[in-house]
């Protein structure tokens, strides 16, 4: 079985720059390049959707 590894899972691990970084952070608006940060919050959150995340299933 492979390795699954999210975007930026070694290099980012600080919890409000993964919200709200200008360049693809998951709780900002408007980013340059969509929102790459969500899977690595979610990952770090244990897989879990935390209460105010910003997109629902």
């Amino acid at each position: 079985m492979g390795n699954f590894e999210v975007y930026g899972q070694n290099s980012w691990s600080d919890i409000e720059q993964l919200k709200y970084n200008s360049w693809g952070g998951c709780y900002k608006e408007n980013t340059s390049n969509g929102h790459p940060l969500c899977t690595r919050l979610l990952q770090i959150n244990g897989w879990k959707v935390p209460d105010d995340y910003p997109y629902r299933f």
